[in-house]
């Protein structure tokens, strides 16, 4: 039952809502927002007619945003601290030189890259598992089929989404940039010898991921907000990652070849 997961407190709020935004809205169709444009007083009458009656508290969804909000950075982090200490060591061992001399030594740079790839993949779907169990002690699945958009939420997302699907949304743009995070970190430290040198090409990935978890994360979708910002800025760090280790493979193979 959805009110097993309410408070009781609650009820008179929700009673309150349910006049403003159900029973007696204003002329743009909601208290939540005003001065609407056209395309979002358009989602707002949709909202009003498929998704507006359901019960989602506002309680939940906050929360729910304030987990995603720091888990986002906290990926994007930790796959750059995972990564760091093991490019800096690779690249002090000279051990490619090494390989270099033998006709498959090209094939060092791909299984670095390999490594890195798997390895931040791994820890992403370590915090993904997190993120479940979070989700299981907010009650996020008591709601997991509830529009997000409902009238006691207080947002209205530009998508006609459940919290369920905006959930497994922001799940996957974090673990997008998270790997791309990893990926560009071996990009930027391939030829970092030192920890100093390292770290600082790294701060402005670090800035990066706090600014995702805070601007992009927290309230996504909302009709407030460009709706594929997200998308596009989660996308594009992990496409800028593939593309620049093709390129320095590229670079690599070149090397190999004699003259």
């Amino acid at each position: 039952m959805i009110t097993d997961g309410l408070e009781l407190s609650y009820w008179s709020d929700y009673l309150e809502t349910y006049r403003e935004e159900v029973l007696d809205p204003p002329a743009e169709g909601t208290t939540y927002y005003t001065d609407l444009s056209e395309d979002q007083s358009r989602r707002v009458a949709e909202r009003n007619r498929k998704e507006r009656d359901a019960i989602l508290p506002m309680q939940v969804l906050e929360n729910h945003f304030e987990v995603l909000q720091f888990m986002a950075p906290l990926m994007i982090i930790c796959n750059i601290l995972l990564i760091l200490p093991y490019m800096v060591r690779e690249n002090n061992s000279r051990i490619s030189g090494l390989l270099y001399t033998f006709p498959k030594g090209r094939r060092y740079f791909r299984v670095r890259f390999a490594a890195v790839f798997v390895s931040s993949l791994l820890l992403t779907l370590i915090f993904l598992a997190m993120l479940a169990g979070i989700g299981a002690i907010n009650k996020i699945y008591d709601f997991w089929n509830i529009p997000v958009s409902a009238f006691t939420s207080g947002f209205i997302s530009w998508f006609p989404w459940t919290l369920g699907q905006l959930t497994m949304a922001a799940a996957g743009l974090s673990a997008a940039a998270s790997i791309g995070a990893g990926l560009c970190t071996f990009v930027l430290t391939a030829r970092c010898g030192n920890y100093i040198t390292a770290i600082a090409v790294q701060i402005p990935l670090i800035l990066l991921g706090v600014l995702f978890g805070i601007f992009c994360t927290m309230r996504m979708t909302e009709i407030t907000k460009n709706p594929f910002l997200s998308f596009g800025l989660a996308g594009g760090w992990l496409a800028v990652g593939l593309w620049g280790g093709l390129v320095m493979y590229g670079m690599e193979k070149r090397r190999d070849m004699p003259d």
